[in-house]
């Protein structure tokens, strides 16, 4: 095991003491300012003066504070609150807006940064306090680095942050196409890929909503929902109140991991609720050993019964490919086709085989010569395994080409989202069947 103790000297120590000294100042001018915008009138010359001091003052904090940069990593969770709060909004207007009330969560997350700042300090004095001069000062370990529970809450703030920004951009989008000038095509298509990214890189909503967690589960997903689309959620009042429960959720589980954050950062014990952040660690499922063996279908036969096997392995009374499956007419093909792949990342969410079939032509075979039936035992073996519902389908890097009848997405990522597993990255090909846009060809099992 490392020292408990990092040893600086004398004058480095004063040095440090000096520096969070004055950015424990300027953390107070910052609230001022915030409050000073809360609370002026429509002068806008005086807003204007405030936002230029603000300004001013984001410079000087990234700038001459050296030690942020330094303890990059520790100090108690203070230069990533900093960060999250000057990233929140490049201005006075979009942090105040809660401030002057002393509620919400821009008032918590500066108390937060705040606290960590006075008990800093008050480590940094005594310590120099109990320094002897000519002799070197002894300072914690875990106030210059993070250790492995602070840096995955640090890489779950990071995820929450970004998608609290994604989720605002929704209701933005929403506020948009109401315009009568609004180029509503535009919008419907980065609607579009805005949901798409919401449901493949955010891995940590299973654990933040799953189960009905905060009791906002519902609204996320009629919100994301495959057919959803800005006409269809601009018609009434339900959108809205899904958006604001899920945007609320949002917030305190963001104040949760800032606060645990800066626990960690001050040595004590993180304190989240159970299964909050799930680390899973499983053998790798081979998933291509399997398409190549589909001998194991007599065992599973054995062990599971007929009438199993044919609903669950076969498919047989499942629905057909397609079925269920809306698609918005004014969407180009290979925004339809993203719609089949939004539709195949909501079946690993909901842990249903029968939805993830329902993307795939009857006709489909992969660069193996295996087809539908083959690929289903492989999901459904898959899915008694466990961690089916845990994967995630990712095509923000695919790009669309045509050939033919075909259009092929490439590449489709699938990410198993189980340590030992690593991304599945596949060439999918889509061809026109009954008006939609299914998968009939599937290249690079690997």
């Amino acid at each position: 095991m490392g020292s408990k103790w990092h040893t600086v000297p004398l004058p480095e120590l004063q040095g440090y003491e000096k520096q969070f000294r004055a950015l424990h100042k300027d953390w107070h001018y910052f609230h001022k300012l915030m409050e000073a915008y809360g609370k002026s009138s429509a002068d806008s010359e005086r807003l204007l003066a405030l936002e230029m001091a603000f300004l001013e003052l984001k410079g000087r904090v990234s700038c001459d504070y050296t030690v942020l940069a330094v303890w990059r990593s520790g100090a108690c969770g203070i230069p990533a609150g900093i960060a999250d709060l000057f990233a929140d909004g490049s201005t006075l207007k979009t942090l105040s807006e809660d401030v002057v009330e002393g509620t919400g969560r821009t008032e918590e997350e500066w108390r937060l940064v705040d606290d960590a700042l006075g008990y800093l300090r008050q480590i940094l004095v005594e310590c120099h306090e109990k320094t002897k001069p000519g002799k070197a000062a002894k300072l914690p370990t875990e106030i210059f680095s993070q250790g492995t529970a602070a840096q995955a809450i640090e890489k779950h703030c990071a995820l929450c942050r970004a998608l609290q920004a994604d989720w605002r951009r929704i209701h933005k989008l929403l506020q948009a196409f109401l315009d009568p000038g609004a180029d509503r095509r535009k919008l419907e298509a980065e609607l579009l890929r805005l949901k798409g990214k919401i449901a493949t890189e955010y891995p940590t909503l299973p654990s933040w909503f799953g189960g009905g967690r905060d009791g906002v589960s519902g609204g996320l997903g009629r919100i994301l929902d495959s057919s959803s689309t800005l006409a269809s959620l601009s018609g009434g009042g339900r959108t809205q109140s899904d958006w604001m429960a899920v945007d609320d959720s949002i917030g305190k589980i963001r104040n949760r991991l800032v606060s645990a954050r800066v626990d960690a950062g001050r040595g004590k014990e993180v304190k989240l609720p159970h299964g909050f952040i799930v680390q899973r660690v499983r053998e790798p499922f081979p998933i291509k050993k399997v398409l190549q063996r589909l001998s194991m279908v007599a065992a599973v036969c054995l062990v599971v019964g007929g009438a199993y096997f044919l609903r669950n392995f076969v498919g047989v009374g499942a629905p057909p490919p397609g079925a269920g499956i809306e698609i918005p007419a004014s969407l180009v093909d290979e925004e339809q086709a993203e719609v089949v792949l939004m539709v195949m990342n909501e079946a690993f969410v909901q842990g249903s085989v029968d939805t993830f079939m329902t993307t795939i032509a009857r006709d489909f075979t992969d660069d193996e010569g295996n087809g539908r039936r083959a690929l289903r035992i492989v999901l459904q073996t898959y899915y008694a395994k466990g961690d089916f519902s845990f994967a995630r389908v990712i095509w923000g890097r695919a790009t669309y080409t045509r050939s033919g009848d075909w259009i092929y997405a490439n590449p489709v990522i699938i990410r198993p989202n189980v340590e030992g597993e690593e991304d599945l990255y596949i060439k999918l090909g889509f061809k026109q069947k009954g008006g939609k846009w299914l998968i009939s060809s599937a290249e690079g099992y690997s």
